[in-house]
This record gives C-alpha cells, structure tokens and sequence, in this order.
C-alpha cells in the first residue's frame, strides 16, 4: 500500500509540519552574526572482513586558530577516538 502526500500551495513540508508564507516557522529572526575559528577534523574508516560484519574506526580532533583562515597557528583543544563493531545474528 502506497500513501502520497501533496502540500498546499506555496508550502513545504519539512518534517516538522508545513512551512509557508504565513505559518510561525515562516517567520523566524536572523540569529546574531558571530565570529569563531574552530576548525573541525573527522577521520573514519571501515573494514567489513565478510558480509554482515563491519569494524568501524575513527578519530576528530577540534583546534583552534588565533586567526581566520590563516592555518598557522592551530591549537588542538579536543579529541576523540572511536571503535565500533558490528555482527549480524543469523537464525
């Protein structure tokens, strides 16, 4: 059985409800212009050594640059590393 919505006129559905000229999400405010230089790496990998098994691997790490897009003087503040495996039960 197959279900197709249609929306109204000039509106949208994301998800969340409709969104159109007239409706609350329709009218938000800009938020605040603000200046950051966090510079974010994520690193991942995956290895699947027979079919419904997968290992997955990975690292971010977030610096920070004492200017924009300048790439100079990164500072690392945070890591993270991860590992994840993943197996499928057979009956």
């Amino acid at each position: 059985m197959r279900r197709r919505y249609s929306s109204p006129p000039g509106r949208v559905c994301t998800g969340f409800g409709w969104n159109g000229p007239g409706t609350p999400q329709a009218r938000r405010t800009r938020a605040a212009a603000s200046r950051s230089n966090l510079f974010h790496v994520d690193a991942l990998l995956s290895y699947q050594p027979v079919p419904g098994t997968v290992v997955f691997a990975g690292y971010g790490s977030d610096m920070v640059d004492e200017d924009a897009f300048q790439f100079r003087g990164l500072t690392r503040t945070d890591d993270a590393f991860f590992l994840k495996l993943s197996y499928l039960f057979r009956l």
